[in-house]
C-alpha cells in the first residue's frame, strides 16, 4: 500500500493557550492523538510547521517526529480569475 492509499491522521493545528505552555499540555495532547489513532488503525500522523517557526520544529523534534518530504501548495486569492474550461 502505498502512503496515499494509508490511512492518516492530519493535525491541522495544535495550540495551548500561553498561561498552560511548558507544563506538558501539547505534549500530551499530540501523544495521546497519536495513540488513540494508531489504536483504530491510523498508523501515520502528519503536523505542518512553518520552517521559520523554531518553537514548532524544536517542538515536535522533541516529540520524535520527523520532518517528511511534503510539497504544500497554496492558492489565495483567485476568485476574480477567468473559470477553467475541463
Amino acid at each position: 500500500m502505498t502512503r496515499s492509499e494509508a490511512q492518516e491522521l492530519f493535525i491541522y493545528d495544535l495550540a495551548v493557550q500561553p498561561a498552560y505552555q511548558r507544563r506538558g499540555v501539547g505534549r500530551l495532547l499530540v501523544e495521546t492523538l497519536c495513540r488513540e489513532a494508531a489504536a483504530a488503525g491510523v498508523p501515520v500522523a502528519f503536523v505542518p510547521a512553518d520552517v521559520e517557526d523554531d518553537h514548532a520544529v524544536a517542538f515536535y523534534q522533541a516529540l520524535g517526529g520527523q520532518a517528511a518530504p511534503v510539497t504544500i501548495f497554496s492558492f489565495e486569492d483567485r476568485a476574480h480569475d477567468p473559470p477553467v474550461a475541463p
